[in-house]
């Protein structure tokens, strides 16, 4: 769950950089709509919250790695 949450971060990332062409940018928006569907559960948040740190080969990517707003998909 920790590295698909880094992956969802990394395209949320990718949509909002200026040097990537539109389509792609559109693209990368469509696939993030879906990752973000099924990680704005309840239950997803719960695993995140209490995922382990994740693999020590990716802390530093994840330290430079912004973590986007995701619209959770319910009431809390």
């Amino acid at each position: 769950m920790w590295t698909l949450n880094l992956a969802a971060d990394l395209l949320a990332l990718m949509a909002t950089m200026d040097n990537v062409p539109k389509a792609k940018r559109a693209a990368v928006k469509d696939m993030r709509i879906g990752i973000d569907a099924v990680l704005g559960t309840r239950r997803s948040w719960s695993v995140i919250g209490n995922a382990a740190p994740g693999p020590t080969a990716l802390h530093e990517l994840r330290a430079k790695v912004p973590k986007r707003q995701l619209v959770r998909l319910f009431r809390s």
